[in-house]
């Protein structure tokens, strides 16, 4: 016989842990606006207490999830929407984001768990809402994690892939909800979609800003697609298997298995080129808040989304075969430190943000595939790198491609030029001059000598002082900028005179 002391005593903290989550959403709705990093820190034990409290009820466990769930919704919009589109120092709550949104798909799996294992039909209801929060989170998560170039875990995808089993087999995948007021109806399967989207949109080959607008064109694109129990449509066609905690996977073979499903990226394809015909037709485009990326910035994410999503996922067009390699490389990242460098290339100082510990791994004519052993948090693709090998010249290149993974960080590096030299540039009116790189030949474009400027320099057609190797020269700036970089822009100049 139970020991009635024992079942009270359970009751007592299963009420206590429903009510803290009642009481938790309430201070954060008083918070309104004043919410921040801190009250999101707050969640996390909160949210670890609910998700290890086995005990408690699933009636009580559902409701007090959507309840914080509610609360949370206007700071993690707002929150979400900074990291997404906002300045660089608005990105350090991305961890934290990244954390709740884990945090709650999981609270969320645990309910479906709890459900199957003691189906309560009462509860039945709100759980078809919790399923689809429970989705809305996970894709938040691996967003995230595309964000601070972070692979997704095989856990990410059984998340996701259990919790649209769950609605697909209860026979609301395709069904409509609304997750919040700001939004339009979504379905399970819809939301299972977007996310095989992301990861075949290669995000580890896209900038941070292409990446949330790459987040913002799949919330529309996802409509013209369907998961299929068969093949079905051109190529090319990927399975998805939501039991496995496997990405998407390009269809070889048919396998038996009653879970698979099959996205053809067709439809997905066509109302690209319908996206980018449309662009093109117009003076203006945007569809990010801030105006985030330019019409010619979306026609740009939108072909290499094109190219991506073809039969071999675009290395067809790679310009040059990659080798093996295995050496030990120094590798400096930044405009200002890779002058730095350059400038005290004989010393054996220590400089900033020069790391040792670097292997590169391949190598091909117009690019190098490095690896670290370690996270490395501030490198993004767009930055300058200078590539030295042991005894070897310095290698000008850009970061096209960042994987963090478990073991270290893998990079993918475009080569730019050989034999940079460090160089001063002075605007006409300015009081101190700039570091800038000189590069003597482009070696993708095959220009001669071209400049690597600050942004804040980078202006069109203005005359400006170049100081290099003891001589002064008067330049003008091309009229128009090259290329753009994360921390420094590609510029064409003409000589005017030799001052000195």
């Amino acid at each position: 016989m139970p020991n009635p002391l024992s079942t009270l005593r359970a009751l007592l903290v299963r009420s206590r842990t429903a009510r803290h989550m009642t009481d938790l959403a309430t201070h954060i709705k008083a918070e309104g606006d004043a919410g921040g990093i801190a009250t999101i820190m707050d969640v996390l034990p909160s949210l670890t207490r609910l998700n290890a409290d086995t005990g408690l009820a699933l009636m009580s466990r559902v409701e007090a999830l959507l309840t914080l769930d509610r609360a949370l919704e206007p700071l993690l919009a707002r929150l979400g929407g900074e990291c997404r589109f906002g300045q660089s120092a608005l990105r350090a709550s991305l961890p934290a984001l990244l954390s709740v949104s884990s945090e709650m798909a999981g609270a969320y799996l645990g309910c479906v768990t709890h459900y199957l294992a003691r189906p309560a039909p009462m509860v039945h209801e709100k759980l078809r809402l919790a399923t689809l929060r429970g989705l809305h989170f996970q894709l938040e998560a691996m967003l995230y994690k595309a964000l601070r170039y972070l692979q997704p875990s095989e856990q990410d995808w059984k998340t996701l892939g259990r919790l649209y089993l769950f609605a697909d087999e209860h026979d609301y995948a395709r069904t409509p909800f609304v997750l919040s007021s700001h939004n339009t109806p979504v379905t399970a399967e819809a939301l299972l979609i977007q996310a095989a989207l992301l990861n075949l949109s290669q995000p580890e080959n896209l900038l941070h800003k292409d990446i949330a607008a790459c987040d913002v064109l799949l919330s529309r694109l996802r409509q013209h697609c369907e998961l299929t129990h068969r093949p079905s449509g051109a190529e090319p066609v990927y399975r998805i298997d939501p039991d496995s905690g496997m990405p998407p996977e390009r269809l070889a073979h048919t396998i038996t298995n009653r879970h698979q499903r099959f996205l053809s990226l067709q439809p997905a394809s066509t109302a690209l080129a319908d996206l980018a015909l449309e662009l093109e037709n117009r003076a203006v485009a945007s569809e990010t808040p801030g105006q985030v990326l330019t019409r010619e910035q979306w026609l740009a994410l939108i072909r290499a989304l094109s190219v991506r999503w073809t039969a071999d996922g675009g290395k067809s067009l790679r310009r040059a075969d990659r080798q093996a390699n295995n050496e030990d490389v120094r590798v400096t990242d930044g405009l200002p430190h890779i002058a730095l460098a350059l400038q005290f290339a004989d010393s054996e100082a220590a400089l900033p943000r020069q790391q040792q510990g670097w292997r590169m791994v391949d190598e091909s004519e117009s690019g190098l595939g490095l690896f670290f052993p370690g996270a490395l948090p501030d490198l993004a693709p767009g930055r300058l790198v200078l590539v030295r090998k042991i005894g070897g010249d310095p290698l000008l290149g850009v970061i096209r491609r960042l994987a963090r993974q478990t073991l270290g960080t893998r990079v993918g590096v475009e080569l730019l030029g050989d034999a940079p030299l460090p160089v001063s540039v002075q605007a006409a009116r300015a009081e101190e001059p700039c570091v800038a790189l000189y590069v003597p030949r482009d070696r993708a474009r095959g220009r001669e000598r071209w400049l690597l400027l600050p942004p804040d320099l980078a202006h069109p057609g203005q005359e400006c002082l170049l100081h290099a190797q003891g001589k002064t020269y008067r330049i003008e700036l091309a009229d128009e900028t090259a290329t753009s970089f994360d921390d420094a822009v590609h510029m064409d100049f003409a000589t005017l005179a030799r001052l000195a």
